[in-house]
């Protein structure tokens, strides 16, 4: 009786004690790369790492992590601000939402903090199931050294193949008319053709979706169309105001959908029209002839 007892004491404390036992973690590893300019800030560059995530680490967070750490080869610059955190990484359907702190913010110059967004950019859409980037600094808008909110930002070329090789957002109409839809399209740029006058002879082309509506009369031409600074000047012909089908509603969108679309674009925050080369007072119901900057109150989803 006493040899039963001290047996069954003996596999009571096994079964205990085995509970305590650390359990190994499950690991897996993951190869990426991260990216930074050259010496002179001339071009991204790559550099290769590896590193073994746990099982509920943030796969995002772990790989900025790695990028503000910076380069490991001497040849290579960072051109984020060494203090800057990490707030958070979350992926919302093929977005990643990247939280950083202030000091992100803290550069010498646009050309730096450009190219810092460049380099979080091409970081994170490396995985396939990221197709673009919000930056957010102390979980507000991101905005630029004028006060203009940064979009997303896709991925940015790396090699003079791919330089015309272009992402654009353009908007065009919903379907009830009184909201402007975004729609993602990939371009190549023509020799000497230039994005913003690429842009617009896009919305002229009119929507791929369906479900969405031209805003541009299809026989304008864009003449030509120059940057002052933060100002888009558009040179249009006279066939957008001739040819246009007319309403409060309908001007606002084709308005609207040129200045939200060129306003994409970092280096515009300001659109100005000119029909054949000069000032137009009206465009049937809208002033015409002052600059219009981009109203995020007529952007749907």
């Amino acid at each position: 009786m006493k040899k039963i007892a001290i047996l069954i004491l003996a596999v009571v404390l096994i079964f205990s004690t085995s509970g305590c036992v650390p359990q190994e973690k499950q690991t897996e590893v993951l190869r990426f790369k991260v990216f930074f300019a050259d010496r002179n800030n001339e071009k991204i560059v790559a550099e290769s790492r590896t590193i073994k995530l746990k099982q509920n680490d943030n796969k995002y967070e772990k790989v900025m992590e790695e990028l503000i750490q910076g380069p490991k080869d001497k040849n290579l610059k960072m051109n984020i601000h060494p203090k800057t955190k990490i707030l958070g990484v979350e992926k919302y359907n093929d977005i990643a939402m990247v939280n950083l702190s202030k000091e992100f913010t803290q550069t010498n110059g646009d050309i730096q903090q450009m190219i810092a967004i460049m380099t979080v950019t091409n970081t994170l859409t490396q995985f396939e199931e990221i197709n673009s980037v919000k930056i957010l600094i102390d979980g507000e808008e991101f905005r630029s050294s004028d006060g203009k909110i940064h979009g997303e930002f896709r991925e940015f070329s790396m090699d003079g193949d791919a330089a015309n090789k272009r992402s654009i957002v353009l908007y065009f109409s919903g379907s009830n008319g009184d909201k402007l839809i975004k729609e993602m399209r990939n371009i190549e740029l023509q020799v000497n053709e230039k994005l913003e006058e690429r842009i617009i002879r896009e919305l002229i082309k009119g929507p791929r979706r369906d479900d969405l509506h031209k805003t541009i009369p299809v026989t304008t031409k864009v003449l030509w169309v120059k940057t002052e600074k933060d100002l888009a000047v558009v040179n249009l012909s006279e066939d957008f105001i001739r040819d246009h089908w007319g309403g409060s509603a309908g001007e606002t969108m084709t308005i609207f959908s040129i200045v939200n679309s060129l306003t994409e674009l970092p280096h515009i925050t300001k659109v100005k029209f000119l029909i054949e080369g000069k000032e137009r007072e009206v465009f049937i119901h809208y002033v015409f002839h002052e600059p219009f900057e981009r109203d995020e109150g007529l952007i749907g989803k």
